[in-house]
């Protein structure tokens, strides 16, 4: 009971920090635009693609860890990704949709539905969260189906090949939002690596902490410093050292703070462009400079504050009220089946 205290502090640790990754990308754009300043020549490492690439490996390894709940498991699913995404969407319209040219509301946007254009104006990076609806769609049958289940392994490196031989035959599938097809792009490997990490953590998660952070180390920066010919390669590598350092934090203890910023981080991460937005508006209409440092400072204040009391309030929501409704619910439906 103690070591998976300790491993389950440890992935909220990580996603703690592939939260504020992702929050520091953004940060950072808005701040060079606003100081006409070129944003991709400036900043050399895409802080927000590490920060989304870790949460899609720790995804992969959660939820093959959740297929035994069974007929449970998409209700789960659904009920944990949706409610604070409409939340978030509430947050969008009720902050910016005033003052942002253009915002729209979309039904196909608000269930995660695959389209080959996003809607961009809602100010929440909700294309992750398509990839990862439809990972959760594929791993049902698995969940309800035992027989599926036991061949797991065997299914996902067959996603693997189907992926890598497509890359080869339809190089434009290799596009982040492909509509339906995205269950094709190289991207998923990420969601492939942690899924099978957590078939096969037994006989790799017991390895000495040195050796799990120099491999970490050692093939991101391969991944990062040698060209590739084909995306998945070079995904596969950085899945590699993801699924490493996923490995170490597992066996590393963590601040209480640390872990509820993890709990806090997709709710942080549903809301930070937000956040910034409003931030930058509020303090605008104040008459304080955008290329004033105190400005920027003010802004990162905002945004963070905002954005961990929205994490920690859907946090609350999920485990204290939603949670417990959909259990009832279900005791309640398999109660009327029995009679």
């Amino acid at each position: 009971m103690q070591e998976t205290a300790v491993r389950s502090t440890g992935i909220q640790a990580l996603r703690a920090f592939a939260c504020f990754a992702v929050f520091a990308q953004h940060f950072l754009y808005y701040l060079y635009q606003a100081r006409g300043l070129d944003y991709s020549k400036a900043v050399r490492l895409d802080t927000g693609a590490l920060g989304v690439s870790i949460f899609f490996v720790i995804s992969g390894y959660v939820i093959v860890n959740c297929l035994s709940q069974r007929e449970r498991f998409l209700a789960n699913r659904v009920l944990r990704i949706l409610p604070p995404y409409w939340l978030a969407i509430a947050a969008s319209f009720l902050l910016l949709a005033g003052w942002m040219p253009g915002w729209t509301f979309t039904w196909p946007s608000a269930f995660l539905l695959p389209q080959a254009a996003l809607n961009q104006t809602l100010y929440i990076p909700y294309w992750t969260l398509v990839f990862e609806s439809l990972f959760y769609a594929l791993m049902t049958p698995l969940a309800v189906m035992p027989t599926l289940a036991a061949r797991k392994n065997f299914l996902l490196n067959a996603w693997l090949a189907i992926i890598i031989l497509m890359e080869f035959l339809h190089p434009d599938l290799s596009a982040l939002w492909p509509g339906f097809t995205m269950l094709l792009s190289p991207i998923n490997v990420f969601f492939i690596a942690g899924a099978m990490l957590a078939i096969h953590g037994n006989s790799v998660g017991r390895a000495p902490k040195g050796i799990l952070f120099a491999v970490a180390v050692v093939t991101w920066c391969i991944a990062h410093s040698v060209t590739f010919g084909t995306q998945s390669a070079k995904i596969a590598l950085q899945a590699i050292a993801y699924s490493a350092a996923l490995l170490f934090v597992m066996q590393l203890r963590f601040p209480r703070f640390v872990v509820r910023l993890g709990d806090a981080s997709y709710g942080i991460y549903l809301v930070h462009v937000i956040a910034i937005l409003a931030s930058i508006e509020l303090l605008t209409g104040f008459g304080i400079p955008a290329t004033a440092h105190r400005f920027w400072i003010l802004v990162l204040a905002l945004a963070l504050a905002a954005s961990i009391l929205f994490g920690l309030f859907e946090y609350h929501m999920h485990q204290r009220w939603l949670k417990p409704l959909l259990r009832r619910l279900l005791e309640h439906t398999a109660a009327l089946r029995r009679t």
